[in-house]
């Protein structure tokens, strides 16, 4: 069956088709009619240069020819069968590469007779395409969110949960029956339960929703330890209708207890650095003060408001004034920063007559030097007592008596020319050891400590002391001990004075023997 010509259609058809031409022509759609065997008789419309075809080309095709299908169950075909029942009908179908959503009615007779179907096609390819890309972009975005560390939780203008993440369902531990119910007060009750502080969440929260435009982030801590950082971010939203909150949530717990540890660890070593007995000065590469402790302010009187402006200049100026060797001082600093690696002892002569031993050495993080770090001590007394020491030992070394000094803890730091004559020892044998070197193996060897002890009572010790030379001769000597006290009263040492009696004793030895005898050479009964 052809289409029919313009004079053999009744009036009524032929204006419903030239209105449908008019109006299908200024619209990118299709327009067909169909008579009842569901044969085209009719197609117009801007939409058919898409498919390559020209208005009224398929007039006389069978619809099952035109789609090479008789399948009833075709969307297409099903739907122009229920249209000649009289239904309107709808259907979607791809065809040549593109999506077209199609609307059916029944072409009626002007005496309401079903004789076709009239139907119309909109190309939607792109309105799919971009459902298809939603679609996608939608499901990457909750593959992104179910996939992230953090919790995350949106909710509507009223508190009430519209979506979330499974991270978030396993960061509160909320049980699957609860998810499932979708019950938000049973949810926030369970949240609240496990909080430190539930009353201040709920006041941040509401504070939150009432101030919409605002950002918030703070920490929460449950009572089970742990700790979650929280955060939501402003709302971008003009209109309050239909505006949501995103919450997420991040788990710190670790970073909240390294904090803890370091904040610790950085308290025990300010603790340290503030007991040591040392003055400590920290500084960077370029000689910057990082840090110091009190000791080395009060060490080298740098007055509190040079102290506290951190002025390197002004710090450094004031630590050169005292220095009877300024120069030398500098040229120490500029040598350790020109190498950087290198480690450095000396010691420093302040005007006043102090005495500071300077130590320093690099200051390494991860193996690479970020600075360095000096230590001071003051060794005033001890460079003091060494002095006098060395002053009597001069004395010492023009005396008779064999003298031999030690420290407090029984270790001889220096001895006489007469010593080293008494006992064979040179000096440079004796230094660092203890008196029990001398003593003979018949003399008692805790007698040292017994003198030195007897020196802090009662300040003296004296008796006579079996001794063993160094060839091996032995020998008596009648020793004093005495304490030696620095300008505080302090006993810093102990002076040993050896006198030689070995042949006074033998002397006495062989007095007595012959006190045994009579003139005879008979002993006397």
């Amino acid at each position: 069956m052809v289409e029919q010509s313009e004079g053999s259609r009744p009036a009524g058809i032929r204006n419903r088709e030239e209105m449908l031409r008019l109006l299908a022509d200024q619209m990118p759609a299709i327009v067909w009619t169909t008579d009842h065997d569901l044969r085209f008789q009719s197609s117009l419309g801007g939409g058919l240069a898409t498919l390559g075809l020209k208005p009224g080309e398929l007039a006389g095709v069978l619809l099952t020819d035109y789609l090479k299908t008789n399948d009833p169950e075709v969307a297409a075909i099903a739907a122009h069968h229920r249209a000649l029942q009289g239904e309107s009908a709808e259907y979607e179908m791809h065809w040549a590469d593109r999506t077209y959503a199609s609307h059916l009615e029944p072409l009626r007779s002007p005496d309401g007779a079903i004789e076709g179907v009239v139907g119309i096609a909109f190309d939607v390819t792109d309105r799919e395409r971009a459902k298809d890309s939603l679609e996608r972009t939608l499901a990457l975005l909750r593959s992104t969110l179910d996939s992230t560390a953090d919790g995350i939780l949106v909710v509507d203008e009223n508190g009430k949960i519209v979506t979330y993440n499974m991270r978030f369902v396993v960061m509160w531990g909320i049980p699957d029956e609860i998810v499932a119910s979708r019950d938000d007060d049973r949810a926030l009750a369970f949240v609240l339960d496990q909080l430190v502080e539930p009353e201040r969440f709920v006041t941040r929260t509401m504070n939150v929703y009432a101030h919409p435009r605002a950002e918030t982030l703070d920490v929460l801590h449950f009572k089970n330890g742990r700790a979650f950082e929280r955060f939501s971010p402003a709302s971008r939203e003009r209109s309050s209708h239909g505006r949501t909150r995103v919450w997420s949530f991040r788990d710190i717990t670790d970073r909240v207890r390294a904090d803890e540890e370091r904040a610790l660890s950085l308290s025990l070593l300010e603790a340290t650095l503030e007991s040591s007995a040392d003055g400590l000065l920290v500084v960077d590469r370029e000689g910057g003060i990082v840090r110091h402790n009190r000791k080395f302010v009060e060490m080298w009187r740098v007055p509190d408001n040079v102290i506290a402006s951190r002025d390197d200049a002004k710090v450094l100026a004031s630590v050169l004034s005292q220095l009877k060797n300024p120069d030398s001082f500098l040229r120490k600093i500029k040598e350790l920063y020109d190498h950087p690696d290198s480690q450095s002892f000396d010691w420093l002569e302040f005007k006043d007559g102090r005495v500071f031993e300077r130590y320093s050495q690099p200051q390494r993080v991860g193996g690479a030097i970020v600075g360095r770090v000096w230590s001071f001590r003051d060794v005033t007394d001890r460079a003091r007592m060494e002095e006098i020491l060395r002053r009597q030992a001069r004395t010492f070394e023009h005396m008779f008596d064999a003298v031999v000094v030690t420290d407090m803890a029984g270790r001889i730091v220096d001895c006489n020319p007469a010593a080293e004559k008494m006992f064979g020892h040179p000096r440079e044998t004796l230094l660092g050891k203890t008196p029990e070197t001398l003593l003979s193996p018949a003399e008692d060897q805790q007698l040292t400590g017994k003198m030195l002890d007897a020196i802090q009572r009662i300040g003296r010790w004296a008796g006579q002391v079996r001794f063993r030379r160094r060839d091996g001769a032995r020998g008596t000597s009648q020793t004093t001990v005495v304490p030696h006290s620095d300008e505080y009263g302090r006993t810093t040492a102990a002076i040993f004075i050896h006198r030689d009696i070995t042949e006074r004793k033998e002397l006495e030895r062989r007095l007595a023997e012959l006190q045994g005898f009579d003139d005879t050479g008979i002993g006397r009964g």
